[in-house]
């Protein structure tokens, strides 16, 4: 017996709707930069000494694309530190751009003590890639858009290893000053998803009753 027609759009939109009810939460896509006019390297350097990729004075931005609910908040209650794990990848002018080869990369929040610091740092080398300080921003969490200059403070001994082999070492920045951005963009929601499986199930269901 040939089933109706009307099933799997009838099936696809209570899928849409069982979906829906369990993701309420909003969620968005953050993308941090950070930005700092330094010297350093970036490049199939020797750890210790700037051999390769040397840069003076030009533009280095630091950027993560992410989601605001992977950003991680403690202590729990009354959080004073907000971190966001990921991919982080940087750009020298004039020299290329690379990817930090250590998976626990990540962009914090650090409202106290003061001063409030933001900025991208490697969680298993224990050091900061470079940080701005402003106490204009006292409470920000990592999940909205937020932009703001501030002093700049940085690790400059320590090289980072990046994807493909080599290192990147920020040595020095001018002013010394930094630039702190996020920007977010919303996620397509579950529900919006479900029902584009439904138009496409129709269109091929629609097909399908032309050519038979």
């Amino acid at each position: 017996m040939r089933r109706p027609t009307t099933f799997l759009p009838v099936l696809a939109l209570g899928v849409a709707g069982v979906i829906s009810a369990a993701d309420p939460s909003p969620a968005a896509i953050i993308t941090y930069t950070e930005t700092a006019t330094g010297s350093g390297c970036l490049g199939l350097t020797t750890p210790g000494t700037c051999s390769a990729g040397v840069f003076t004075d030009v533009n280095v931005t630091l950027s993560m694309v992410n989601d605001t609910t992977s950003v991680i908040a403690s202590p729990p209650g009354a959080p004073t530190l907000f971190e966001n794990f990921g991919t982080v990848t940087v750009s020298v002018d004039g020299v290329g751009s690379a990817t930090f080869a250590d998976p626990l990369i990540e962009v914090f929040s650090i409202l106290s003590p003061a001063p409030a610091t933001v900025g991208f740092a490697d969680a298993s080398l224990g050091f900061d890639i470079l940080d701005t300080e402003n106490d204009s921003f006292p409470s920000y969490a990592l999940d909205q858009s937020v932009g703001f200059s501030g002093m700049a403070t940085l690790s400059p001994p320590i090289f980072f290893p990046i994807a493909g082999g080599g290192f990147f070492n920020l040595s020095s920045v001018v002013g010394p000053t930094s630039t702190f951005t996020a920007a977010t963009s919303a996620i397509p929601e579950a529900s919006s998803l479900a029902f584009l499986g439904v138009a496409l199930a129709g269109f091929g269901l629609i097909h399908r009753r032309r050519i038979s």
